[in-house]
């Protein structure tokens, strides 16, 4: 995102297609991965409202039927409008991680509603992200990583209107400058250690190699 000498503010986002290792291309069955490359751009021309412009690069490669590559050609161009709700929900999970609630919620030990004060006890208050009843809150779904079976997991969590406006007000600038920086803190902390002392044997230093 940059503005322009004329003060619009204007914006690019680029896909392309990757490989995935667990889904490799079957030739003997003359299935072969195409490849899309899009190209957005945008240009605020006032508040609340985008203009968009999409340039796309398609190969679909292989033998599938015009009518199938069309259809999934167009899905790819028009997913463009997820965009905003990606962001959000990767804001909204950044946050959680962090543990840290809004001023408006410093008694995170307490089980009354910040709003209405009902009581919000029980077993599906463990499905809160705030302290917060079902008539005061927003409901939202996230997806994340599963650590153990590496597949993606859905999460329904319900979040009060202050910590959405937080959401709302936090630029994924931030989020991934916060991301970068604990990242870098991470993998220095590992080459320090590593550095104290290293006592594995070549075997063993292999293996973490290849790893």
């Amino acid at each position: 995102m940059t503005t322009s000498p004329s003060s619009e503010r204007i914006g690019y986002h680029i896909l392309h297609s990757v490989a995935v290792p667990g889904a490799p291309e079957l030739h003997e069955h003359k299935i072969i991965r195409g490849n899309m490359t899009l190209y957005h751009l945008y240009r605020q021309k006032s508040e609340g409202v985008v203009e968009t412009y999409v340039k796309a690069f398609i190969d679909v490669m292989g033998d599938m039927p015009s009518s199938i590559a069309t259809f999934v050609s167009a899905k790819g161009v028009v997913s463009v409008w997820k965009l905003g709700d990606y962001a959000e929900m990767k804001k909204l999970t950044w946050m959680l991680k962090q543990h840290k609630p809004v001023p408006s919620h410093q008694d995170t030990s307490s089980n009354f509603c910040r709003v209405c004060h009902k009581d919000v006890s029980g077993p599906l208050s463990r499905r809160l992200a705030c302290c917060i009843c079902s008539g005061c809150s927003v409901p939202k779904k996230l997806h994340h990583m599963s650590p153990l079976t590496r597949t993606v997991m859905q999460t329904s969590v319900a979040v009060c209107t202050p910590c959405m406006r937080t959401v709302l007000r936090t630029t994924c600038l931030e989020v991934a400058e916060a991301e970068a920086e604990k990242n870098n803190q991470l993998h220095g902390d590992f080459h320090d250690g590593n550095s104290i002392k290293d006592t594995s044997s070549p075997s063993s230093s292999a293996s973490s190699h290849a790893w």
